[in-house]
């Protein structure tokens, strides 16, 4: 996975202490360095991680590389989206996750919100958050 550089401690903390456990490896480079994006990807990168905070107005910028690199080597492009983050399916992201706001209203986030994206990959998500002890819940459903 290449992951741009994420604002978020606990996003920061699942690919530095949950990924290495599980075999995977996370290489962090800056959001708009197009070249360090680039050198980061190997013949095993799976996915790009990019991170669209609330506020973002360059959404598309942040996602411009990502977008490119993620469509020429066949990886998935997961956006995860705070507060209003844009509209990242539209600017090209093949996976959406929105955080839950804490119940504390200070603003961090609990968890996964709602993950938007096409349904094989929706699923394909679904099955690892059931492997990972987490309950989704599918649309419809309280």
């Amino acid at each position: 996975m290449v992951a741009a550089e994420l604002a978020e401690g606990p996003a920061r903390d699942f690919l530095a202490h949950e990924l290495p456990p599980l075999g995977m490896e996370a290489d962090v480079v800056p959001a708009g360095d197009a070249r360090a994006w680039r050198r980061a990807l190997r013949p095993t990168t799976r996915v790009l991680l990019v991170e669209c905070p609330a506020g973002d107005a360059d959404a598309e910028l942040r996602l411009r590389t990502p977008r490119v690199l993620a469509r020429e080597g066949g990886v998935v492009l997961v956006a995860v989206v705070t507060g209003d983050g844009g509209r990242p399916l539209a600017l090209g992201a093949d996976v959406v996750v929105r955080t839950c706001a804490a119940p504390d209203g200070t603003g961090g986030s609990e968890g996964l919100g709602v993950v938007c994206g096409a349904e094989a990959v929706v699923e394909e998500v679904r099955l690892k958050a059931v492997r990972w002890g987490m309950r989704p819940v599918a649309r419809g459903e309280g």
